[in-house]
């Protein structure tokens, strides 16, 4: 026999299993529901959190542009310019 004329007589199977006995089709159906709750529920937690995420990302761009046009180039602090404070120890 076949793999498609087993997976039909195992699916007979279930459905005479399942309709003679209504607590575990409705036990079925009810695990049935639940999973169906928690991949939506997931899907919503996904879509929030690209949404923050894309948000965040956004917001960072701005700050960069905004300190790239405070920090001018090539132009040295006065720390560059001081002394240093610790001596290299001897050989």
């Amino acid at each position: 026999m076949g793999a498609v004329e087993e997976g039909g007589k195992v699916a007979v199977e279930v459905t005479k299993a399942l309709g003679s006995n209504p607590v575990l089709l409705s036990m079925t159906i009810i695990i049935g529901v639940v999973l169906w709750f928690g991949r939506e529920d997931r899907r919503e937690l996904t879509a929030q959190r690209d949404k923050v995420t894309s948000q965040y990302i956004a917001q960072q761009d701005k700050f960069n542009e905004l300190l790239s046009k405070c920090v001018v180039p090539g132009q040295k602090t006065e720390a560059e310019h001081a002394a240093p404070t610790a001596f290299p120890f001897p050989d």
